[in-house]
């Protein structure tokens, strides 16, 4: 593993921020820096990465870090186990992926597992310190597989596992100078068995967090809405696809009050909706925009767009053409 260290001590005033923003780029992640705070900006690092993991430890005055859409586009995108030793982290969804309201504020303890395959909005309003490990996808996806669909989520600092997590994160900071392949490697996944103790199934740990259901609905959803137009998709495939039980999908839809059935019928209804809206699909039969997403009866499609838009897709789709 190859150990580097950053800091910004010798760096011009004018050239530090930029030589920032590389320095995470070469130690962490692909991402952009923006909006300091005013005075002087200090910061330094020290990263040790091999192929596809790494562990890394800094310390910064406070700014915003962003990973946009066009950094965030790769398959093999890592996540990242952030550590807070200092200061507060707050973290936003960006772009189609979520919504900078969607805050997420980690406090000095706290622990955070962020996808670096989706875009998020990172601000540090003050000076921090974190320690980061970088998992490869594959090796946490073969745990969790539903986290590939969550963009970040904070860890509850009460579970059995958790203080060792935090234990073993320190750990591996302090030991930066010294870790060798083979020790770096049994740090990695001793860290992935936490994660995924912390990340069971409700049903195998009884009563979860808020955050914890609220991050595993948002991947559900999201399975979900990339495969709509499977006219066999149900909560069986589902809670196969995200390894997660049947019991635990209906459960998680009880808590906003609907189902799967009814939140899925009324996705598909909008995008039949949408495509009916679309010019460039004036020539499409509405059978065959039903069909395409998911609905394998036309009489049934017909009825539920009239429940609930208020008449019939012909109808609406007449009523919306000029003249």
């Amino acid at each position: 593993m190859l150990t580097r260290e950053w800091t910004t001590d010798a760096v011009p005033a004018r050239a530090r921020f930029g030589y920032w923003q590389q320095a995470i780029c070469d130690g962490i992640i692909g991402a952009e820096t923006e909006s300091p705070l005013p005075g002087p900006f200090m910061a330094r690092m020290s990263a040790r990465r091999a192929a596809d993991f790494g562990f890394a430890r800094f310390a910064a005055s406070g700014h915003t870090v962003v990973r946009p859409a066009r950094m965030a586009r790769s398959d093999d995108a890592p996540f990242l186990v952030n550590l807070q030793l200092c200061g507060e982290s707050r973290y936003g969804g960006d772009g189609a992926h979520g919504s900078r309201a969607d805050t997420i504020s980690v406090q000095t303890g706290e622990i955070a597992l962020v996808n670096t395959g989706r875009p998020f909005h990172l601000v540090f309003p003050a000076d921090v310190s974190r320690v980061i490990a970088i998992l490869p996808r594959p090796l946490l996806r073969a745990r969790v597989p539903w986290c590939a669909d969550i963009t970040a989520i904070k860890l509850e600092t009460a579970p059995p596992a958790a203080d060792p997590l935090r234990a073993h994160l320190a750990a591996a900071a302090r030991s930066l100078a010294v870790l060798d392949d083979r020790t770096a490697a049994a740090f990695l996944e001793n860290l992935v068995n936490l994660l995924a103790l912390m990340l069971a199934p409700a049903d195998a740990v009884g009563d979860d967090s808020a955050a914890l259901r609220r991050a595993r609905r948002e991947a559900l959803c999201a399975y979900a809405l990339r495969n709509l137009a499977d006219p066999e998709l149900a909560p069986q495939r589902a809670a196969a696809a995200l390894g997660i039980s049947v019991r635990l999908v209906h459960r998680l839809f009880e808590d906003t009050g609907t189902t799967f059935g009814r939140w899925l019928l009324g996705r598909r209804l909008d995008a039949c909706k949408r495509s009916l809206d679309d010019p460039a699909q004036a020539g499409r039969g509405i059978s065959d925009i039903a069909f395409a997403w998911g609905f394998n009866e036309l009489s049934h499609f017909s009825r539920a767009f009239k429940a609930r838009f208020g008449e019939s897709p012909r109808r609406y789709r007449a009523r919306g053409r000029p003249g």
